[in-house]
């Protein structure tokens, strides 16, 4: 001791103040010890964040042995029989203390935050492989570039994971951003989907009313599920008539003949498919070559219930 002189206000108020700061340290251990604990409850399904829990569960034990002594040793009347220099020099000590808590605390919580976006990007993924082979048929572009991005993701997380760090914010907006995407991408195939049900309902239509007026109907071929429907008819009289069928619903008819001579056919065609529950109004496009007669379906998706069966 120094022999430095002080008042028993003083002395008072420096233990107070030493038992203030005792206390923020309990809490602050009391509470990485509680996020610690939960994190190695997930450690058995998340091996990869064992290694770091490890070096934060001997700090934290170190950091309890330190709590364990002071509190032994923290008591009034000793303090005050010992004066405020020592009380001053347990005041650094758990200012010391205080600062390793709050490292090993936020260590403690980047891991959780790191963990719980992990957890959901897995998530995210699962849905994904779920619907892999949708996404393959529908939008294999699509699913090539949500591959890349959440692996990236993944990644990223992984490292954050091993230093106990990483950029919470960032990795968050690009989960949000994946999940937004993914969700668009797949109410696109749902209505892709959709719309190709409809569309084979369309050409199942067509077939039909062309077997109906005596004509030969071949087999619709689709190479790409995004690109048209392609279908041939032979009527024997005018030859053949190829229709090709769009997603949004359009269907483009082609004839060899010059505009007029198969007209009546088209005639027929748009009152059985009425008959069918499908409304068409074939006409002729703009540009078309002479002896080329293009027809086009607008508006062909209207399905009205009460209409016959076409199967």
């Amino acid at each position: 001791m120094s022999g430095r002189k002080y008042t028993q206000a003083e002395l008072e108020e420096g233990i107070a103040h030493l038992f203030r700061d005792f206390q923020q340290v309990s809490e602050k251990l009391h509470r990485a010890e509680a996020v610690l604990s939960a994190l190695q409850e997930e450690s058995t399904t998340h091996v990869s964040i064992g290694k770091a829990l490890e070096e934060l569960s001997q700090r934290c034990q170190i950091a309890r042995q330190k709590v364990v002594g002071m509190q032994n040793m923290l008591r009034p009347q000793s303090l005050k029989e010992k004066g405020l220099e020592y009380v001053e020099d347990q005041q650094k000590q758990i200012q010391n203390l205080v600062q390793d808590l709050e490292v090993i605390l936020k260590k403690c919580l980047a891991t959780e935050k790191n963990l719980a976006m992990k957890i959901r990007i897995m998530a995210l993924h699962s849905q994904m492989e779920k619907e892999k082979e949708r996404m393959l048929y529908w939008a294999p572009e699509e699913r090539q570039a949500f591959e890349q991005k959440w692996k990236s993701i993944l990644q990223n997380i992984e490292q954050a994971l091993a230093a106990s760090s990483g950029n919470d914010a960032h990795q968050e907006q690009a989960i949000a951003q994946l999940e937004t995407s993914w969700n668009q991408a797949f109410e696109k195939i749902q209505d892709r989907e959709q719309k190709h049900a409809q569309r084979l309902y369309i050409v199942e239509a067509v077939a039909q009313v062309c077997r109906e007026l005596g004509f030969s109907v071949g087999t619709a071929c689709l190479s790409n599920p995004n690109e048209p429907m392609h279908l041939e008819v032979d009527t024997f009289v005018f030859g053949v008539l190829t229709f090709d069928f769009a997603l949004d619903g359009t269907v483009r008819s082609v004839s060899n003949y010059a505009p007029g001579q198969c007209e009546g056919t088209y005639l027929d065609l748009e009152a059985k498919l009425k008959e069918l529950g499908v409304g068409s109004e074939f006409r002729y496009e703009q540009g078309d070559l002479p002896l080329r007669k293009t027809a086009v379906v607008r508006d062909f998706f209207q399905h009205r219930e009460g209409t016959a069966d076409h199967e």
